[in-house]
C-alpha cells in the first residue's frame, strides 16, 4: 500500500480522492485565514481608539469593537477549517503537532462563541475586571485564550524541536522555536500588557511557520510519519 506524503500531492502520494480532500481543506484554510486577516485589518482601521498591535486580538470580537459579529463568525469559520485540515492530514504529518492543531482549532471556535466584554488594557475595562463585573463569557474567553496560546507554544515546540535535533533546517527551526516560545510565554504571563496584539501575532506566526517547516521537511525527506 502506498504511503501518503506530508502534502499528499507528490511522489507516491495518496489515492486521488485523498488528494482532493487535501486540496479542499487546504484551500478552505487558506481562504478563511486570508479572510480573518482582512477582517482584522478592517476592524483595526475602523477604530482609531484601538490598534491590533496594542490591544489583545480578542478585543475585535467584543461588543465595543466596530464589527464584532463579523470578526467572531470568521474566527469560528477559521477554527472549523483548522480542525478539518488537521483531521484530513492525520497520519501524514507530525502526529503530535496535528493533534495540537486540531485542539487549537476547537479553542478558536470557543473563543468566537464566548467573546470578551471589552479591551482589558483600557482603564475602564480594567476596573470592571477587578470588580468582577464581567460576564461569564468574558471569563470563559480569558481561560480558553490562555489554553489556546499554550497550544500554540506546544505546536511550535513539537514542530521545530525534532528539526533542531536532526539538523534539518536547524538554524531556521531554532529561531522559530525560540521566538515562538518566548512570545507564547509572554502572552501567558502578561496577557493584557500593551502590545499584546503584536505578541499574539508573533506567537501565531511562529506556530504556523514551525508547522509548515515540519510538514515540508517530512515531505522532502520522505520521513515516515503515519502508521
Amino acid at each position: 500500500m502506498r504511503r501518503a506524503s506530508a502534502s499528499g500531492l507528490d511522489g507516491d502520494g495518496p489515492v486521488p480522492e485523498q488528494g482532493v480532500r487535501y486540496r479542499l481543506t487546504g484551500g478552505a484554510l487558506a481562504a478563511t485565514g486570508a479572510l480573518f486577516g482582512a477582517v482584522l485589518v478592517l476592524s483595526d482601521v475602523s477604530d482609531p481608539a484601538h490598534e491590533a498591535w496594542r490591544d489583545p486580538l480578542s478585543f475585535f470580537g467584543s461588543p465595543e469593537a466596530p464589527r464584532p459579529q463579523l470578526f467572531n463568525v470568521v474566527l469560528a469559520a477559521l477554527g472549523v477549517a483548522v480542525v478539518f485540515w488537521a483531521a484530513v492530514r492525520a497520519g501524514t504529518g507530525p502526529r503530535p503537532a496535528l493533534a495540537l492543531v486540531a485542539a487549537a482549532g476547537a479553542a478558536m471556535m470557543l473563543l468566537a462563541l464566548w467573546p470578551i466584554d471589552c479591551s482589558p488594557i483600557d482603564v475602564f475595562c480594567e476596573v470592571v475586571i477587578r470588580g468582577r463585573a464581567v460576564s461569564d463569557a468574558h471569563v470563559a474567553h480569558s481561560v480558553v485564550a490562555l489554553v489556546f496560546f499554550v497550544l500554540l507554544g506546544a505546536i511550535t515546540v513539537s514542530s521545530c524541536w525534532p528539526l533542531v535535533r536532526s539538523g534539518d533546517r536547524r538554524r531556521l527551526a531554532g529561531a522559530v522555536l525560540v521566538v515562538g516560545s518566548l512570545a507564547c510565554a509572554l502572552v501567558i504571563v502578561r496577557p493584557f500588557s500593551p502590545g499584546a496584539g503584536l505578541t499574539q501575532l508573533v506567537a501565531l506566526s511562529c506556530a504556523v511557520g514551525g508547522l509548515a517547516l515540519g510538514l515540508s521537511t517530512a515531505r522532502t525527506t520522505g520521513t515516515p510519519t503515519g502508521p
